[in-house]
């Protein structure tokens, strides 16, 4: 994870952007991971980890028709907490995240393990959905990994 935050905190100092997570499963690990790499209070403002699904209506302004009939482990839940987050912390990019980690949750067709990924990129938002199977700590950290892959991949592609 190390070094896809690192490259992350390169392409966004080269590009002068701007990033924030919202984050519920993974609890920070993407905030924390970000934070790790030196330089990387010139491009990351803040961060929330909305665990509740209150907060995430409350801070992220996520219409509750998401968050209580399509649910919070959704594209839908995920791709609103990106455009919030990136509202909230007046950021260029946003990574979102929202899944189950395990052991418990998940349904037939979103079983534990699955985790639906979220990057703005100047209001451009892609939705990925993750699945590792394993334990708590393998989902979290894959799923933290993978986000911040995506924000680098759809960088390169969007801003160039």
């Amino acid at each position: 994870m190390k070094n896809v935050a690192t490259e992350l905190v390169n392409l966004l100092t080269e590009r002068g952007l701007t990033v924030t997570t919202a984050e519920s499963c993974t609890g920070g690990l993407v905030s924390a991971a970000i934070t790790a790499v030196p330089g990387a209070s010139s491009v990351l403002d803040g961060a929330i980890v909305t665990y509740a699904t209150s907060v995430k209506g409350r801070f992220l302004n996520i219409d509750p028709a998401i968050l209580y009939e399509i649910g919070v482990v959704s594209a839908e839940c995920a791709q609103a907490m990106a455009k919030g987050a990136a509202e909230l912390f007046a950021a260029d990019c946003a990574i979102a995240l929202t899944g189950y980690a395990g052991p418990g949750g998940g349904d037939v067709e979103n079983p534990t393990g699955t985790v639906f990924i979220a990057v703005n990129v100047l209001g451009n938002i892609t939705v990925l959905k993750y699945f590792r199977d394993g334990n708590r700590d393998e989902v979290r950290e894959g799923a933290a990994t993978a986000a911040l892959r995506l924000l680098c991949d759809q960088i390169k592609e969007i801003v160039g």
